[in-house]
């Protein structure tokens, strides 16, 4: 027997991709502009998207699943790595890392603190939505993930470790856990599907 949409592995990932986007914008910042996001990055390459005419990317983000196991009664971990050119003092480059850490930031933002905007209320609480129905929008499983460190931090990062500078780029590698909020109300929740 299959398992239901809200638990399956795809959806989780999806989900929560779907909630840091495509993009990551700063604005008002010493480095305001627009960097990418690209998810499973091992299958992406940030060079190929742009066209041979123009500059490299100053910035972007690349994330990747470590862990796989929300769902299944436990968690879910994403690695987020920040990445900024270190280039020239000047506009766009990062001399000293701050673009970097202002992007880190901002990828925290995400899920930290409440909103009645966003799900709940409340930003690290995921919906998990149906990616198998053609969209969008894509439908709410009624399943919800929590973005929360083994230490109890709702919407925290587990690790943020800055790998300072090497080959010309800064790099800040994050990491989130995830898992399905009926497995945090009790181990038994979990069997009870």
């Amino acid at each position: 027997m299959p398992r239901p949409s809200s638990h399956q592995s795809r959806n989780l990932r999806l989900s929560v991709q779907n909630t840091l986007g495509e993009s990551v914008t700063l604005a008002g910042a010493l480095y305001p502009g627009t960097y990418p996001i690209l998810h499973e990055s091992a299958w992406r390459d940030v060079e190929s998207r742009r066209l041979p005419a123009t500059p490299p990317e100053v910035a972007w983000i690349e994330t990747r699943w470590l862990e796989d196991r929300a769902g299944a009664g436990d968690y879910s971990m994403l690695q987020a790595d920040v990445y900024s050119r270190a280039g020239e003092p000047g506009v766009s480059g990062d001399e000293y890392g701050e673009r970097a850490n202002l992007i880190a930031e901002a990828l925290c933002e995400v899920f930290i603190g409440r909103d009645p905007a966003v799900t709940a209320g409340k930003r690290w609480v995921v919906a998990v939505l149906d990616f198998s129905i053609a969209g969008p929008p894509f439908p709410d499983t009624g399943g919800r993930l929590l973005c929360e460190s083994l230490g109890g931090r709702y919407g925290s990062p587990q690790t943020r470790e800055h790998l300072g500078l090497r080959n010309g780029l800064w790099r800040i590698v994050l990491r989130w856990n995830y898992r399905m909020a009926r497995d945090a109300q009790s181990p038994a929740a979990y069997y009870s599907d």
